[in-house]
């Protein structure tokens, strides 16, 4: 069965074949966060007219600087969420704040894993890993702990 509870208008001046071109990378994100993997709670509607339960909870999202990524900053954004956390190149930093981001963290850093795990106060509980190379990996391994949720998307 599909469920067609998440639609958008189509404003009158944007012919069908133009609005039908719906990036697969942002469905993956949706689908990803909302979905059956992460299971996070969504609003009805976008943007949410109240934050979720846990949205001050630390969302960590490796490979944030993918127009995957970009996307699941964007939509966790229009969800409530308020304290993402993008892993990218530093290039990336100031464009993923402007979509989002409360924190950007280098992955060419040193220390970027001990900035992590001081700005989260912690371990962090849910991660998305657009990469999933055994840098990347690697790297939340040491973020992550019992009970944290991790989705990584696999090239197919």
């Amino acid at each position: 069965m599909i469920n067609f509870k998440f639609t958008g208008q189509i404003p009158d001046d944007l012919p069908l074949d133009e609005a039908a071109s719906l990036s697969d990378n942002f469905v993956t994100a949706f689908w990803t966060l909302f979905g059956p993997n992460l299971k996070l709670p969504h609003p009805s509607t976008f943007p949410a007219s109240a934050p979720p339960a846990d949205a001050d909870a630390p969302i960590l999202i490796y490979g944030a600087g993918a127009s995957a990524g970009q996307y699941t900053v964007q939509l966790l954004k229009l969800a409530g969420y308020k304290n993402i956390f993008a892993v990218a190149s530093a290039h990336n930093h100031a464009h993923l704040k402007s979509l989002g981001a409360s924190h950007a963290f280098d992955y060419r850093s040193a220390s970027f894993v001990d900035d992590i795990l001081a700005a989260a106060g912690g371990k962090i509980k849910t991660v998305v890993d657009i990469i999933a190379a055994r840098p990347s990996l690697a790297a939340i391994q040491k973020i992550v702990g019992p009970g944290s949720k991790v989705a990584i998307l696999l090239p197919v």
